[in-house]
């Protein structure tokens, strides 16, 4: 297992009287430890279970921060040392599920957020380019319109010239 930090378990405070020091360890570790456990307690399903098993629930009441809060606060007040440790990894699981999902819940309304900042930019996007599309087309019927009145135009000429062409070659020299 590997700690943040190993200091010694007895190191003097200030006033030059050994104190107790405690080390977190990582996550992992700890997810290590607890599967390894022989306690009741080892998943969030047993959480649930084995606190409701013990009276920690009032009905209808969902596991929230200030719930699991209370349950620690009674624990520490009123259990037993071999009641306090399964409590303990009960409540622990909870509050690691309740943050997890107040992370989740975060993450989901900054996505929600942003996605929905962007069809605002799309709408005008897609308004540009259809003002765009309008007037392309606009110019293109008008060319298209001019292109049909340039073929007849060159059409009557070339008929007037095939016209010339045929009286001056029939003309007499």
């Amino acid at each position: 297992m590997r700690a943040l930090s190993k200091p010694p378990l007895n190191s003097p405070n200030q006033s030059g009287t050994p104190k107790r020091t405690c080390f977190i360890l990582m996550h992992s570790d700890l997810k290590s430890l607890l599967a390894s456990d022989s306690g009741l307690v080892k998943m969030l399903p047993e959480a649930h279970k084995w606190l409701e098993s013990n009276g920690w629930t009032l009905v209808a009441k969902l596991y929230n921060r200030t719930k699991i809060v209370s349950i620690l606060a009674t624990m520490a007040l009123s259990l037993k040392l071999s009641e306090m440790r399964s409590t303990m990894l009960a409540v622990t699981l909870l509050l690691e599920a309740d943050i997890t999902d107040h992370m989740v819940d975060s993450i989901a309304d900054v996505i929600a957020t942003k996605s929905l900042g962007k069809p605002s930019g799309l709408v005008e996007k897609l308004g540009s380019t259809t003002k765009f599309l309008t007037a392309n087309n606009a110019q293109r019927a008008e060319s298209t319109l001019a292109l049909k009145l340039t073929s007849k135009t060159l059409v009557g000429v070339t008929t007037l010239l095939d016209a010339m062409r045929s009286k001056l070659a029939n003309a007499p020299n």
